[in-house]
C-alpha cells in the first residue's frame, strides 16, 4: 500500500469494491455510525433502484484484468493510517476524536499551529492534510465533551470561544449527538445540553424521520427559508472516510467538513487497468463548464464526480452521477480502484476513483445543457500535457492547493512535443487536477 506519497493528496489502493484501507474507526462502529438509524426500505430504495435498471449488475459489469492490488505497510504507513482512523477536518481546526465507554471528546486544534507552513512547499490543501496526519504536541484551543447522563445528553465546551466559533461548534456539537443517540432507549423526550443552549426534542419523531436522518437537530442552523425536510445529507467523515455523522449537505460546504465522493475516468472502449502503458491508453471524455457556473466557470474536467448521500453505498453514487449528468445507463462501471484526499480551502472531499467504459457504437453521451457547454474525448497524452500544463499555471500563480513540486510530477510520465495544441491552454478545475495527479501517482506505481 502506498502512504501519502502527495501532501495534497492521500492515496490508497483498494483490492475490490468497497474494501477499505484501513479497518474501520471506532467512532464509525455498529453502534455509531448512523445509518442503521435509518429505515432499511429508505437506505435501500436508490440501491434497488440501479439494481433493477441493471447498472450494479455484477452479472454484467466488465471484469477488469489485473486489478491495483495493495501493496505492504511499512511502519510508519501503519501509524499514519491509525492516527486517521481518528482525525477530521472542519474549519480552520483538525480534530482529533477519542471515545471512551459512552463518552465521547473532540479536541480541536487550529491547522496553522500543529504544522509550520514555511515548512510546507505546498498550499492550502498540502498544509490542511499534512496537519491531520502530524503528530499533535500543543494543547487544543477547543475541546467538547459528550455524555449521556440522567436522560439527558450534555455537550460540553472546555474553553472559551470568540464569537466567530460559535457556528462551527454549534454544528459539531450536533454531529457528537448522533453518537450517543443509540444509548437511548424506553424514553418518549430527550433533553439536549449544547454549548450554545438547551432542546427538548420528541425522540419519536426523530424516529419516524430517519429518512432525514438527525436533521431537526440542524433545523435552527439552517439558513433562513431552507426546509429541513427536504436537506440533502451527507456524512461527515474520518481521514480514511468512515462516517461520523450526518450533515445537511448545505452546513458541511459552508463548514468545510471532510467528507465522501466518487470521481469517474470516462474511457472509450475501454477500461483503463495496470496491464495498460502510456502507449495504448484509451481517449478519455473531458467537458468544460458553462460560463454561468457559479464555481469555477468555464473550467475543464477530466473527472464525473459527486458528494456521496448520507449512507449511501459509494458504487451507488458513482452510478447515479455518470447516469444523471452524461445520460450513460448501461452496466460498464468498473470496480473501486483507488480512494484518495482532495483538500482546498473550500472542499475536503475523500474520493474514491472509478472508470467508466463507453462502448461508442451503442452509448450516446447527453449532458446537461446548464452545467456543460462542451464535451468529447481527448487522447490520453493530450490530456496528461493539458492537466501538467494547468497546475503549472496554478503554481506560478500562487492558487495550486497541493504540492508546489506537483508540476514535476505530471510531467514525469510525458514526452515533450514540439506542436502546440488547444487544449494545452486548457485549465482544469483544482480539485479535478489534485484527484488526477493521485491517478497518476498509482499509475507510476505499478507492480
Amino acid at each position: 500500500m502506498i502512504g501519502r506519497l502527495l501532501a495534497s493528496v492521500n492515496l490508497f489502493l483498494l483490492i475490490g469494491l468497497n474494501t477499505a484501507f484501513v479497518p474501520s474507526s471506532p467512532l464509525a462502529s455498529s453502534k455509531t455510525r448512523l445509518s442503521h438509524l435509518q429505515p432499511k426500505e429508505q437506505r435501500v430504495k436508490h440501491q434497488s433502484f440501479f439494481h433493477q435498471k441493471g447498472l450494479l449488475s455484477k452479472q454484467l459489469k466488465p471484469t477488469i484484468s489485473n486489478k491495483m492490488m495493495y501493496m505492504n505497510l511499512n511502519k510508519d504507513q501503519e501509524e499514519t493510517s491509525s492516527i486517521l482512523q481518528r482525525r477530521s477536518l472542519a474549519s480552520n481546526y483538525v480534530i482529533d476524536m477519542q471515545k471512551q465507554n459512552d463518552e465521547i471528546q473532540w479536541n480541536m486544534y487550529p491547522i496553522n499551529d500543529v504544522v509550520d507552513k514555511s515548512e510546507i512547499n505546498g498550499g492550502v490543501g498540502s498544509v490542511a492534510l499534512s496537519a491531520m496526519e502530524a503528530e499533535i504536541d500543543i494543547q487544543p484551543e477547543l475541546s467538547l465533551h459528550a455524555k449521556f447522563q440522567n436522560g439527558a445528553i450534555h455537550v460540553t465546551l472546555h474553553n472559551e470561544v470568540s464569537k466567530k466559533e460559535d457556528s462551527i461548534i454549534a454544528l459539531l456539537s450536533r454531529i457528537m449527538v448522533q453518537s450517543l443517540f443509540s444509548q437511548i432507549t424506553d424514553m418518549d423526550e430527550i433533553d439536549i445540553h449544547y454549548p450554545d443552549g438547551k432542546e427538548t426534542l420528541n425522540v419519536q419523531d426523530l424516529q419516524s424521520n430517519a429518512e432525514n436522518g438527525f436533521v431537526p437537530l440542524f433545523a435552527n442552523l439552517l439558513p433562513e427559508g431552507v426546509d429541513f425536510d427536504t436537506s440533502e445529507l451527507s456524512d461527515f467523515v474520518t481521514g480514511d472516510g468512515e462516517p461520523v455523522g450526518y450533515v445537511p449537505r448545505i452546513l458541511l460546504h459552508k463548514a468545510n467538513l471532510l467528507h465522501r465522493g466518487i470521481g469517474i475516468v470516462v474511457c472509450k472502449d475501454s477500461h483503463i487497468t495496470m496491464m495498460n502503458d502510456d502507449s495504448n491508453m484509451p481517449d478519455l471524455y473531458c467537458h468544460q463548464r458553462t460560463d454561468s457556473k457559479r464555481i469555477f466557470p468555464s473550467l475543464y474536467d477530466m473527472f464525473v464526480g459527486g458528494v456521496a448521500t448520507s449512507g449511501e453505498d459509494l458504487e451507488v453514487t458513482a452510478a447515479r452521477e455518470i447516469g444523471e449528468e452524461l445520460g450513460l445507463t448501461r452496466p460498464s462501471l468498473s470496480e473501486a480502484l483507488f480512494k484518495c484526499t482532495v483538500c482546498t480551502s473550500y472542499n475536503r472531499c475523500v474520493v474514491t476513483v472509478y472508470t467508466y467504459r463507453v462502448d461508442s457504437n451503442m452509448d450516446g453521451i447527453k449532458w446537461q445543457e446548464e452545467e456543460v457547454q462542451w464535451g468529447g474525448y481527448v487522447p490520453y497524452d493530450v490530456v496528461v500535457k493539458s492537466a501538467a500544463l494547468s497546475i503549472k499555471r496554478l503554481i506560478d500563480g500562487n492558487e495550486w492547493p497541493g504540492d508546489f513540486d506537483d508540476d514535476e510530477i505530471a510531467f514525469g510520465s510525458i514526452t515533450d512535443r514540439e506542436r502546440v495544441l488547444k487544449e494545452d491552454e486548457w485549465d482544469y478545475v483544482p480539485d479535478g487536477l489534485l484527484v488526477w495527479l493521485a491517478w497518476i501517482k498509482i499509475l507510476k506505481s505499478k507492480v
